[in-house]
């Protein structure tokens, strides 16, 4: 369940205009070991922040409802491609719903998001903004 709600939410972004063919599941680097100077974003595994269990002594299970939630970093050249970037993929998961087998998950919602700056610590400097999204899986 959860390599499909990656692949559904990496489609979702990468329909999103100049998007195509830019999400990734980390950042990229060159073959020397440097940053790659690009403007992408990085889609980070879903992760599962409640699964229910009837007893502490009984193993969680993924066939009940589940929460999920998401991180996406966007690496831009420069300031306004990286706001600009942050807010296309914004709107590409907000308020939709993704598709996993058998699950009938609520549509996304934003979750905590920090504005775009620059990374110091790479020269020249990338430009950085993150967000998260959240939603919630029933089985279907």
């Amino acid at each position: 369940m959860i390599d499909e709600y990656f692949d559904a939410l990496k489609a979702r972004i990468e329909a999103g205009q100049g998007l195509a063919g830019r999400v990734y599941g980390t950042v990229r680097h060159s073959p020397d070991g440097s940053l790659i100077r690009d403007n992408y974003v990085v889609l980070y595994t879903p992760a599962a922040l409640d699964v229910p269990q009837e007893r502490f002594t009984q193993v969680q299970t993924f066939d009940d409802t589940v929460e999920f939630d998401v991180s996406i970093k966007v690496v831009a050249v420069d300031e306004a491609t990286a706001r600009r970037m942050l807010s296309r993929v914004v709107r590409q998961l907000t308020g939709h719903m993704l598709e996993a087998e058998g699950r009938q998950p609520s549509k996304v919602v934003l979750g905590p998001q920090r504005p775009v700056k620059e990374d110091p610590s790479v020269k020249p400097f990338l430009y950085v903004g993150e967000a998260s999204f959240e939603w919630t899986s029933r089985p279907a």
